[in-house]
């Protein structure tokens, strides 16, 4: 709810306003990919894998409006961002570690360490962690089955990257329809099967 209000209120996003989000799997993917719904804007995951040249295209092709970026792509989507002159392109930091525990006992990759980022010269940028401060926003949603909801971008391995336009609906369908495909045994508990860009 808090990062719902703060795109509304504080970045002032409208409904169908394009928020990309650059992270690896972790659950500030998952709670920004709410929060932007639940504000009536469109999700644009994006490759975190993807070089300078690549995140442009998408960038410029779906008329981002704001971006949720892992403090570990900071420098490559800074670069893109000074590459198509849109420096004031808003910028959410998110740091893998906000949600691990100090006791956690797994190796993590390196990414997840805390290192001390350059966040580049945009004129709005605001942590994860910072906004989790901030007192609750209020906000209403009013999306409905056939509003557009996601554009995920194809590899573009047989030319550009091509947007796939997605409503609630199709997104709807695409879930119910795994359960009813695949032999997913009654009271599974599934986290994840692919990356979620």
């Amino acid at each position: 709810k808090k990062i719902a209000g703060f795109l509304k209120r504080e970045l002032d996003l409208s409904k169908g306003d394009r928020v990309g989000i650059v992270m690896q799997n972790c659950p500030q993917f998952i709670i920004a990919y709410y929060a932007i719904l639940g504000i009536d804007c469109v999700i644009v995951p994006i490759n975190p894998m993807l070089e300078i040249d690549e995140i442009c295209f998408i960038l410029k092709d779906s008329n981002i409006a704001t971006l949720f970026v892992a403090f570990d792509k900071i420098k490559v989507v800074n670069a893109s961002l000074k590459k198509l002159k849109s420096t004031s392109v808003p910028l959410i930091c998110v740091d893998y570690m906000d949600y691990i525990n100090n006791k956690f006992n797994i190796k993590l990759p390196k990414e997840f360490k805390k290192q001390n980022y350059n966040l580049g010269t945009n004129y709005f940028q605001k942590t994860w962690s910072d906004i989790l401060e901030i007192k609750d926003f209020q906000f209403s949603q009013s999306n409905n089955p056939d509003e557009l909801c996601i554009i995920p971008y194809t590899s573009g391995s047989t030319g550009i990257p091509k947007g796939c336009k997605h409503t609630n609906l199709t997104v709807n369908s695409v879930i119910h329809s795994y359960m009813k495909w695949l032999p997913v045994p009654p009271q599974s508990n599934i986290l994840t099967t692919l990356p979620l860009f």
